[in-house]
């Protein structure tokens, strides 16, 4: 991760599903809490695998400043399909996602590894 913070974002907290906090797609996590920046988790500290391991490819400065999340509509992350091997750009879109953004993380991912940023 860079220095980036998430700042007034938190697309994260509301698009995924969480399991393990009984939460569905695109209903905001009841942990949110706007008053820290840099932790707006309220279980920060104890919060579930899925959110500990997820890493926003804005946060890790691969993109520019109007493409965060909550400014461009796109967030981008990468899985890991199987052990040792196949990876994935997953971007997942607002209903308003900003088509510029998403040419741009096309064309910075098409030539390169995926694995690489993993």
């Amino acid at each position: 991760m860079t220095e980036r913070t998430c700042g007034e974002c938190y697309r994260c907290c509301v698009a995924f599903g969480i399991p393990e906090l009984n939460k569905y797609q695109d209903q905001a996590c009841r942990h949110l809490d706007g008053r820290n920046p840099t932790a707006r988790y309220s279980i920060y500290a104890d919060r579930p695998v899925a959110c500990r391991q997820y890493t926003c490819l804005w946060r890790d400065d691969l993109f520019d400043e109007e493409d965060r999340p909550n400014k461009s509509g796109v967030i981008a992350h990468c899985d890991q399909l199987n052990e040792g091997g196949a990876s994935q750009l997953v971007l997942t879109l607002d209903k308003d996602a900003n088509y510029e953004t998403m040419l741009r993380i096309h064309d910075w991912f098409a030539d390169i590894d995926i694995a690489q940023i993993l």
